[in-house]
């Protein structure tokens, strides 16, 4: 479900500062801890990760989208001692469901 609705909101081209390219409002009220637990979930089925390193990165996803009303925005920072961990794919799937993602 959720792998066929950020397919029909991400920008495919263009430049993401544009403001044009912001996805629609949603037609019909969202459930926000639904869609937390349904991203954090989505991610987990790609990523294998501790559940609070799941939850860390669904929040700073989560916070892209009112980044304007904060007085700071976090940087998202993924450390792992060995390579090919999976680092690149997280960044990967969140430019699905962040804001403007710059990665």
């Amino acid at each position: 479900m959720l792998d066929a609705a950020l397919k029909s909101i991400h920008p495919k081209e263009g430049d993401d500062d544009d403001p044009g390219n912001e996805p629609p409002p949603w037609e019909e009220p969202v459930n926000g801890g639904d869609l937390f637990n349904d991203i954090r979930t989505w991610l987990g089925e790609y990523v294998y990760a501790p559940d609070e390193a799941l939850i860390a990165v669904t929040i700073w996803a989560v916070t892209t989208w009112f980044v304007d009303a904060l007085y700071f925005a976090p940087i998202l920072t993924l450390l792992s001692p060995t390579k090919r961990s999976g680092k690149t794919l997280v960044f990967d799937l969140l430019r699905g469901v962040c804001r403007r993602p710059h990665l």
